[in-house]
């Protein structure tokens, strides 16, 4: 398991309301993932032994770090990690300099990666760009035939009690599909995050 930086309060850097529980959770800053959930994907990972993992959005890289982390543990696997920033792209490459064989950076849109991809089926997606993105990049992948049989997907930023930073178009189509897959896994509290599994 990854070792990671010092860091803070996820309450002193992102509004909260207090139904979120915020307090008990860490965080490096404002824009990546909290901790606890790098760690929930480093070990989703782990568990799930993927062969083809994607990421929408670097921020810092600690997401891609989590992936690539857990997929050197088991040995396999590649992250396709896109970003479409060229300066946050170049951040992110040197966070993950021991993880070389393991992930594949793309500095380009990912509605366009995606279009163009024409390697193996994710079977693990990490959906965590900018959120007016999100909805359309988890379609194009439904539209391209990028996703796995049975394959997971994961939406951070999707807390329904949040205020400020909150998008109702986007935490629906997250809510309508967790109703066309049942049985995934939803947490409200910090920022959110909810995970699906393709039947």
């Amino acid at each position: 398991m990854l070792q990671w930086p010092n860091s803070v309060s996820e309450l002193s850097v992102h509004p909260h309301c207090e139904e979120e529980r915020a307090g008990l959770y860490h965080a490096f800053d404002g824009g990546s993932a909290e901790v606890e959930v790098l760690e929930f994907l480093e070990a989703l990972v782990r568990l799930l032994k993927p062969r083809a993992v994607l990421l929408t959005g670097l921020e810092q890289g600690y997401c891609a770090l989590a992936l690539a982390s857990g997929l050197r543990s088991n040995g396999f696997g590649r992250l396709h990690a896109v970003e479409p920033n060229q300066q946050v792209a170049q951040g992110a490459a040197g966070r993950l300099a021991d993880f070389r064989g393991f992930y594949l950076l793309h500095h380009c849109d990912s509605l366009q990666f995606l279009e163009a991809h024409d390697g193996p089926p994710f079977e693990l997606c990490v959906f965590d760009g900018p959120l007016g993105r999100r909805a359309d990049e988890y379609n194009h992948c439904e539209r391209y035939g990028l996703l796995a049989h049975e394959a997971v997907c994961v939406f951070h930023d999707t807390s329904e009690l949040r205020g400020q930073g909150h998008d109702p178009a986007f935490v629906r189509f997250v809510a309508g599909l967790r109703d066309c897959h049942p049985g995934g896994l939803t947490c409200r509290y910090s920022r959110g995050l909810t995970m699906i599994q393709r039947r």
